[in-house]
């Protein structure tokens, strides 16, 4: 995979706890007036790489919070209450349907760009 960079380039990765075979970081600077070709990392070549590992910890972390307002919204309900600061309690519930719903989306988006069959 080739990417252009225009201040440096990152050549090896630092640490073996992303995976990299290197162990040292070598930092090309910049000599021309224009873009240069440079090759990326090998790690960012990976099929699915850093782009389904954010999406698949968006998920979880929206998934996590709508269940929360969710709860937030049901216990504040059940304890004989309509508002929740400023809010109606069924606004609140509705927002977590919502985020729980984005998080749905990042999750489904993990699963359909999958490359490898399914184990």
């Amino acid at each position: 995979m080739v990417r252009f960079d225009f201040a440096f380039a990152i050549a090896r990765c630092a640490s073996k706890a992303f995976a990299c075979p290197g162990n040292r970081t070598e930092i090309r600077p910049f000599h021309g007036l224009f873009w240069r070709r440079v090759e990326a990392p090998h790690n960012a070549t990976r099929p699915g790489g850093s782009m389904n590992d954010m999406l698949r910890w968006s998920g979880r972390l929206a998934g996590i919070a709508g269940v929360l307002l969710c709860v937030l919204a049901g216990a504040t309900r059940l304890s004989g209450h309509y508002w929740l600061g400023s809010f109606q309690v069924g606004t609140v519930l509705v927002g977590g349907i919502a985020v729980m719903m984005i998080g749905c989306v990042c999750m489904l988006w993990v699963l359909v760009s999958r490359t490898d069959p399914p184990s």
